[in-house]
């Protein structure tokens, strides 16, 4: 859990208590979790994730806003709106011709809401959700 300043807290089961988690220094505005992998973005900008995907910090990434981990790789939106994948070892950038503002996922499968409010899943561009897009990840 995160506190009103982005402290970051585990749930310690064995000692049944809360305690701070240490390993993040600065702040944290963004925790997305999936089954062996955690990612945090902080208030400077950087993606750290913790698991089986990624230990420690995503070079190069310093403006970061939000992340999502999915199954096999872990997708950053950043400040300018554009979509970053990150799968074990590089970054790729999405190809999306609109600025993005949210993103969501599960599993494998995550959806981008561009500035326009389109809606796109795993790249396609979905049709079927209407004039405003802003329920995204909610099919009608």
């Amino acid at each position: 859990m995160i506190d009103d300043i982005g402290l970051v807290y585990k749930w310690e089961r064995d000692l049944e208590r809360v305690t701070r988690y240490d390993k993040i220094t600065s702040g944290v505005i963004n925790v997305s979790c999936q089954t062996n992998q955690a990612a945090f973005v902080t208030t400077k900008g950087k993606v750290i994730g913790f698991g089986d995907l990624l230990n420690g910090e995503i070079e190069g990434i310093d403006n970061a806003v939000k992340s999502i981990v999915l199954n096999d790789k872990i997708v950053i939106l950043t400040t300018e709106g554009k979509v970053l994948e990150y799968a074990g070892e590089n970054v790729i950038e999405t190809q999306i011709t609109s600025k993005v503002i949210d993103i969501e996922g599960k599993e494998n499968s995550i959806m981008y809401q561009t500035v326009d409010e389109e809606v796109y899943e795993n790249g396609t561009k979905v049709t079927n959700y209407g004039e405003n897009a802003f329920g995204i990840g909610i099919r009608k």
